[in-house]
C-alpha cells in the first residue's frame, strides 16, 4: 500500500522501495542512483550526512561511520559527531534517511516497513534491526530474510509452475546462500539456508588495500600503520577507495592502472604517489580463500537441502559483490548450473517491498478517526473482498462502498467491518468510493480503493521469522540441541531435563549457536531433591524474536517463569582474546583425546588468522571463540562422567563381598536375615555392571547409595546411647531431615504423619540428641511398616530391624541417610 515500504539495510549499500498502488518502485536520487551507501557522518555544526556525501568523505577526518551493521548486536560503539553511538542508533540514522526519500517520492508518510536481514543474523541482531527502525520512525516493522526477499521478487516474475532455487547472495559485508522452493499452491519454503555474516566485498577491499600498502613499503614508504589510531585508518581508507573502485572496473575490463599523484603523506612526511597496474589475476589471487569459502558453502547448503544442483529450476545471484565474473565461473564449475544476475542491488528491497504489500493493511486519516484497509491490490479473482480496521470502536455508524451503480452499505458496531464478494472486471483497473459516516449522517472518513484485475497475477506467501542458528541448553553432558535452524517462528518446545546436583538451585542455559542468550533459574528447590528429577522445561521463540521460558520440578511443583531481554555481545580485545585462547588451548590439553571434535583446530587457526588480517573484525573473533570453548563441552562432559564413576567397579565388587562376609558373620550372632540380604548384594552387582559399561554416571551414583545402604546394614551392632553426643546429634537431625523430605514428596507419608511436629523434633536433636534419635527411629518404622518407604535389606513388617530396641542396626540407618533414598 502507498505507507509501505520494503528496505534492504545493507552493510555497504542500502536501498529503498516504496510501495505505490501495489505495485513496488525502486525510489533514486536525482542521479538515477538505486542504492544510497551505508555510510553516515556528522559535521561540526551537527548536520547529520547519509549516503554518497558521507562517503566522499573516506579517509579525510574525522573519518566517517562505515560497515556499522557489522556490530549490530554487539556492545561496539562508533564515534560520531565527538559522541559514542550504539550500532541501532547509527542504523536508525541510515534508514530515518531512506525514510525520508521514500516519502519524497511517495509524497505520503511511511508508516509500515518490511527491513531484510542476513539470514544468519542472530537473534539480537534482528531485535536490534527493529529497534533501530521503529527509532526511524516506522510504526509496524516486519524483519525478513535477505534471501527469502530475492526469491520472492524473483518467483513473483517467472511465471506459476513450482520451482526450486538457491540463491546466493554476496553482498559488501555479509554473505547466504539459501535454497527455497516454490510450492504448487504459491508458497515460498525455506529448505536449507547457510553462509558467513563477516563474509563480503568490503573483505575483497581490504585484501587489495593491503596489497597496496605492501607495495608502498617495499617502495620505502613509511606505512607501517597502526589502524587503531584514527589518522593512520583514514589512510589506510583512501587505499581501500582506490581498492574498492579498481574492484568494480575489473568486472568489466581484464586490468586496471591506480594512478593517484600525491595521495597522502607517510609517516615520515613524504607525499606518497600512488602507482600500480592491478590486473584480474592479481585480484583473484588476493581474494581467491574467501571466494572458495563461499563456494564451500554453497556446496554444504545445497547437500543440507536434500536437492541436488541437477534439482535446482534457478541459480541467482544477489549483491553487489556477485558481478565479479570469477564468482560465477567457480559457481558454474562447482554446480553446473548457470548462475543468472538478477537486479543484485536492488532485487531485495524489492522483495521487501512485495512482502510489504502483502503484510500490511492502507491507512486512511478522516475526521476524528482512521482506518486500516486491507485488501488486495492486484487479484487474479473476479471476486474479492476489503477489510477494515477503525481506531475506535463506533456504535451506529455505516460504512458504503460504491463503484458506478455498485453500491453496498455495512452498519458499523464495533472497530471492524467486512466487504465480501466485490464483482470486478476482468482485466481492467476497479476504482471504488469507501465513505464512512457516523449516526448523525455526517460523513467522518473517505478513500479511493483501486483492485486491479489481472488473471495472471500472482500473490505469493512467504515466512516471516526463521530461526538462523539451532537453539540449545546446557546439560550435564554438553549441548542439547531443542530447535534445529530454519525453524519458523513462532515456535515453543517442551523438554524434560534432570537436575545435576542438590544445590537448591537448578539454572537451564540456553544458548543459540554458541553464544549464551538466557537461562532459566530456579532458587527455592529443596536441597535435598534427588539428583537425577525431571524438570519440565517450555521455552517460547515469538515472532519478535523474543524468548520466553518457564521451568518445573515435576516432584515438587517448583516453577520459575521468564522472559529475556537478549544481552548484547561483549566484543573482546585482541589482547583479550589472546589470553582467553591460551586458556582453552591448555584446557583441550588436559582433555587430551577427549577432544574429538575435527573442527576444533580449524577454528583456532580461523581466529588466530583473523587476528592477523589488516582489519581484525573483532566481534566475529569474539563469536568464534565463543563456539571454540562450546566444542569443549562433550569431552569436559565426559571426563567428568569418567571422574563420577569413582571408585572402580572393582572396588565396588570388593565391597560387595565384604558386606556379603559381614552380613553372614551378623547372621551367626542375631536374627539378621541373610536371605533377604544376599538378594540385594545379587542384583546389586549386576546393575553395577551394567552402569559401569554404560559410563551411566547417574546410574552409578545410584549404585554408590545403595552400596553404602546395604554396607551399614550389614555391619556390626552398635548401641546408641554409646554414640558421642556430637554424633547422635548429627544422626538426628539427619533422621529428621529424611523424614521431612518423605513428608514433603509423598502424599502418603504426608497423611500417616500429619500430627507429627517436625519442627519440634528438630529443636530435640539439638537439646537431646539420643532421645530424637530413638522418636526419629520410631517414625521410620512406621513409614517402613505401611510400605511408603523402601530400605534395602528390610521388609515390610514389623520386625523391620530398625527400632530403638535394635541399637546394632544404627549403621545401616546412617548408610540409609548418606544414600538419601527413601
Amino acid at each position: 500500500m502507498a505507507n509501505s515500504c520494503g528496505i534492504d539495510l545493507g552493510t555497504t549499500n542500502s536501498c529503498i522501495v516504496i510501495v505505490a498502488e501495489g505495485e513496488p518502485k525502486v525510489v533514486r536520487d536525482k542521479y538515477k542512483r538505486a542504492t544510497v551507501p551505508s555510510v553516515i557522518f556528522q559535521s561540526g555544526g551537527g548536520d547529520v550526512v547519509v549516503g554518497h556525501a558521507a562517503k566522499s568523505r573516506l579517509g579525510q577526518m574525522p573519518p566517517p561511520v562505515i560497515t556499522v551493521k557489522r556490530k549490530m548486536g554487539t556492545d561496539e560503539q562508533v564515534q560520531l559527531g565527538g559522541k559514542l553511538h550504539s550500532a541501532v542508533e547509527v542504523s536508525a540514522m541510515i534508514l530515518r534517511h531512506l525514510k525520508r526519500m521514500g516519502e519524497e517520492e511517495a509524497q505520503t508518510t511511511l508508516e509500515n516497513l518490511v527491513v531484510t536481514v542476513p539470514a544468519y543474523f542472530n537473534f539480537k541482531q534482528k531485535q536490534d534491526t527493529e529497534t533501530a527502525a521503529r527509532q526511524a520512525g516506522f510504526e509496524e516493522v516486519v524483519v525478513l530474510q535477505e534471501p527469502v526477499a530475492a526469491a520472492l521478487a524473483y518467483c513473483v516474475n517467472a511465471g506459476d509452475e513450482p520451482m526450486t532455487v538457491l540463491a546466493y547472495d554476496l553482498g559488501g559485508g555479509t554473505f547466504d546462500v539459501t535454497v527455497l522452493e516454490r510450492t504448487a499452491d504459491n508458497e515460498i519454503n525455506v529448505l536449507a539456508f547457510g553462509g558467513d555474516p563477516w563474509l563480503g566485498g568490503d573483505d575483497f577491499d581490504t585484501q587489495l588495500a593491503e596489497y597496496l600498502r605492501r607495495r608502498l613499503k617495499a617502495k620505502n614508504y613509511a606505512v607501517d600503520w597502526d589502524l587503531t589510531k584514527p589518522e593512520q585508518y583514514a589512510k589506510f581508507q583512501r587505499l581501500k577507495e582506490q581498492a574498492e573502485d579498481a574492484k568494480k572496473k575489473l568486472s568489466n575490463v581484464p586490468e586496471v592502472s591506480i594512478n593517484f599523484p600525491q595521495v597522502f603523506c607517510d609517516e615520515e612526511g613524504v607525499l606518497i604517489d600512488l602507482e600500480e597496474i592491478i590486473t584480474r589475476e592479481l585480484f583473484y589471487g588476493l581474494v581467491e580463500e574467501k571466494l572458495n569459502r563461499s563456494i564451500e558453502l554453497t556446496q554444504e547448503t545445497l547437500a543440507k537441502s536434500g536437492v541436488s544442483a541437477q534439482q535446482l529450476t534457478k541459480l541467482i545471484m544477489v549483491g553487489g559483490s556477485s558481478y565479479i565474473p570469477m564468482i560465477q565461473d567457480r559457481l558454474r564449475q562447482a554446480l553446473g548450473v548457470e548462475p543468472e544476475l538478477v537486479d543484485p542491488e536492488t532485487i531485495v528491497a524489492m522483495g521487501a517491498a512485495i512482502k510489504a504489500a502483502a503484510s500490511f493493511g492502507r491507512k486512511v486519516d478522516g475526521n476524528g478517526i482512521s482506518v486500516v484497509l486491507d485488501y488486495q491490490s492486484k487479484s487474479s479473482r473476479t471476486k474479492t473482498s476489503i477489510n477494515g480496521r477503525l481506531s475506535q470502536k463506533v456504535q451506529g455508524w455505516t460504512a458504503m462502498l460504491v463503484q458506478g451503480d455498485y453500491e453496498s452499505t455495512l452498519p458499523l458496531n464495533g472497530d471492524r467491518f467486512r466487504f465480501d464478494g466485490i464483482l470486478l472486471s476482468e482485466g481492467k483497473l476497479n476504482e471504488f468510493a469507501l465513505t464512512l459516516e457516523d449516526g448523525d449522517g455526517e460523513e467522518r472518513l473517505f478513500a479511493d480503493v483501486s483492485i486491479t484485475q489481472d488473471n495472471d497475477a500472482t500473490m505469493l506467501r512467504s515466512p516471516d521469522a526463521l530461526i538462523a542458528k539451532p537453539i540449545a541448553v546446557r546439560t550435564v553432558s554438553g549441548l542439547e540441541v531443542v530447535i534445529d535452524a530454519g525453524a519458523r517462528l513462532p515456535t515453543r518446545v517442551n523438554r524434560i531435563f534432570h537436575t545435576e546436583d542438590q544445590s537448591g538451585e537448578i539454572v537451564v542455559p540456553i544458548y543459540e549457536g554458541s553464544v549464551p542468550i538466557a537461562e532459566v533459574k530456579l532458587t527455592d528447590v529443596p536441597k535435598n531433591l534427588t539428583t537425577g528429577s525431571e524438570v519440565e522445561v517450555d521455552l517460547i521463540f515469538n515472532k519478535d524474536y523474543s524468548v520466553k521460558a518457564r521451568a518445573r520440578v515435576l516432584s515438587t511443583g517448583h516453577e520459575a517463569h521468564a522472559q529475556f531481554e537478549i544481552p548484547l555481545i561483549t566484543v573482546l580485545t585482541a589482547d583479550q582474546v589472546k589470553t582467553k585462547l591460551k586458556a582453552i588451548e591448555a584446557r583441550r590439553e588436559q582433555l587430551a583425546t577427549l577432544v574429538d571434535d575435527p573442527s576444533f583446530d580449524s577454528l583456532r587457526r580461523m581466529i588466530w588468522a583473523e587476528l592477523d588480517e589488516p582489519e581484525p573484525k573483532m566481534a566475529k573473533v569474539t563469536e568464534d571463540i565463543n563456539e571454540l570453548e562450546s566444542l569443549l563441552l562433550p569431552a569436559e562432559a565426559k571426563a567428568a562422567e569418567r571422574q563420577a564413576l569413582r571408585p572402580s567397579l572393582s572396588e565396588v565388587e570388593r565391597r560387595l563381598d565384604e558386606a556379603d562376609k559381614n552380613a553372614r558373620q551378623k547372621a551367626e550372632k542375631s536374627t539378621f536375615d541373610l536371605d533377604e540380604f544376599l538378594p540385594h548384594t545379587a542384583k546389586l552387582r549386576n546393575k553395577a555392571q551394567d552402569c559401569w559399561e554404560r559410563r551411566d554416571a547417574s546410574g552409578w551414583r545410584e549404585v554408590l547409595s545403595i552400596l553404602a545402604g546395604l554396607e551399614s546394614l550389614a555391619a556390626p551392632s552398635r548401641d546408641i546411647n554409646q554414640m558421642p553426643e556430637s554424633e547422635a546429634r548429627d544422626m538426628a537431625m539427619a533422621l529428621v531431615f529424611f523424614i521431612e523430605s518423605e513428608v514433603m514428596s509423598k502424599p502418603a507419608a504426608r497423611e500417616l504423619l500429619a500430627g507429627i511436629d517436625l519442627d519440634k523434633l528438630k529443636f530435640a536433636a539439638v537439646i537431646e540428641p539420643h532421645k530424637a534419635v530413638g522418636t526419629g527411629i520410631q517414625l521410620l518404622r512406621m513409614l517402613v511398616t505401611k510400605g511408603i518407604t523402601e530400605i534395602p535389606g528390610a521388609g515390610k513388617s514389623q520386625d523391620t530391624g530398625i527400632s530403638e530396641e535394635t541399637p546394632g542396626n544404627m549403621a545401616m540407618l546412617k548408610g540409609l541417610l548418606r544414600s538419601g533414598r527413601g
